[in-house]
């Protein structure tokens, strides 16, 4: 069965609430940030520990419920999701999304490796993981560029119209 170890099982626990801890001290698109990154750590974690709760289903039922992987695993998403809505509501989705979109792919992968020692593809196959990566990235920042991205009012542009109801 696979196991939670190495370097990242031990940091894990300290980073997130260091993100939180420093998002709370700020307002606006920092805030925003930062909890966007930690809801990125908390949505790579859930990743990890979703792999773990599928190695306890290979032994069976009973192991699977019996096991506390896939209960935290039900804890870290419903946190993640909570940090995130924090983060949207905190700042613009340009300040946000990038952090989540490249903060989760990256982190899922650092805990590939250190966690489950995982290998990533060397050789010729590096050329497309690295294109890969910078398409994501370069995906972000034009998507964090959008003006419908940055537009703090919305989509809405007309207020709602008042429907009455006959007896």
């Amino acid at each position: 069965m696979v196991r939670l170890r190495g370097p990242a099982a031990c940091a894990r626990p300290t980073v997130v609430p260091v993100l939180i801890g420093t998002g709370m001290g700020t307002r606006g698109e920092p805030r925003a940030a930062l909890l966007g990154l930690a809801a990125a750590c908390g949505y790579a974690l859930t990743a990890a520990l979703m792999k773990n709760a599928m190695a306890d289903l290979d032994e069976g039922a009973a192991e699977f419920f019996t096991s506390w992987h896939i209960y935290a695993t039900a804890v870290a998403g419903v946190g993640s999701l909570f940090l995130l809505q924090n983060a949207l509501q905190a700042g613009s989705l340009v300040a946000s999304q990038p952090m989540l979109t490249v903060g989760d792919a990256l982190i899922s992968i650092s805990f590939g490796v250190t966690l489950f020692s995982e290998q990533l593809r060397v050789g010729w196959w590096l050329v497309p993981e690295i294109i890969a990566l910078t398409a994501i990235i370069v995906g972000c920042i034009q998507v964090s560029k959008s003006p419908l991205a940055a537009e703090a009012s919305g989509l809405v542009t007309e207020t709602p119209s008042t429907v009455l109801l006959s007896p």
